[in-house]
């Protein structure tokens, strides 16, 4: 993790993973007798740690954070799909074209945007992290220092960089507090293990693990 600009992983040797066709991954079996070979994946990694730093207060959480937005700040009335690229847009700066073509109806893509930045209070973090720029002083949450080519990628280098390493370790306390599975890989936010009969009866129906933070 010290060959990119935000930290995140890069394979320096061995098979590269992280760029690999997801097909790749049914080829892991198991070298448990009746084990599986299972992702653990952080969902909505990016969106939820921005709603983590904004709200500072982990009772506010939502589990679904698109559910979330869909029902306090648009009545129900955007789908998942469409929630998800608005937040795109919103957290990344991504050209909201794409959004504007699966919107209802007279309404508006910068509007639906300018919704969502102010439910993750992008304006706020955008002008702190923009001060602590022209000062010298940006880091991510962990204190990695950050040095984005132009302002307007201050919010993807925070969010980016602070998930990356705050992912890491959250798998290593997974893995630290479940001694019987193999690690096998960390694909950026998700980890592949090799799990056996002995943790896959602890899952619960819903397939949800909790991942501890701080």
């Amino acid at each position: 993790n010290s060959s990119t600009s935000t930290g995140r992983l890069t394979v320096v040797s061995g098979p590269n993973i992280l760029t690999a066709p997801s097909g790749i991954r049914k080829c892991l079996t198991s070298s448990f007798e009746g084990g599986k070979i299972l992702q653990v994946d952080i969902v909505a990694a990016e969106p939820k740690f921005a709603l983590h730093f904004y709200k500072d207060n982990e009772s506010s959480i939502p589990a679904d954070v698109y559910k979330d937005i869909s029902e306090k700040v648009f009545s129900d009335k955007l789908s998942r799909n469409q929630i998800k690229i608005a937040t795109l847009c919103a957290l990344y700066g991504q050209s909201s074209s794409k959004l504007a073509t699966q919107l209802p109806y007279g309404m508006s893509a910068n509007e639906v945007v300018a919704s969502i930045k102010k439910y993750f209070g992008i304006n706020d973090l955008y002008k702190k992290l923009e001060y602590e720029y022209m000062n010298g002083e940006l880091t991510n949450y962990l204190g990695r220092p950050l040095n984005p080519t132009d302002k307007g990628l201050l919010i993807s280098y925070f969010l980016q960089s602070s998930v990356a390493e705050a992912s890491i370790l959250m798998f290593k306390k997974f893995c630290e507090e479940n001694k019987e599975i193999i690690p096998y890989y960390i694909i950026h936010d998700a980890l592949i293990i090799d799990a056996p009969p002995s943790f896959l009866s602890r899952i619960s129906d819903d397939g949800f693990l909790d991942l501890f933070f701080n």
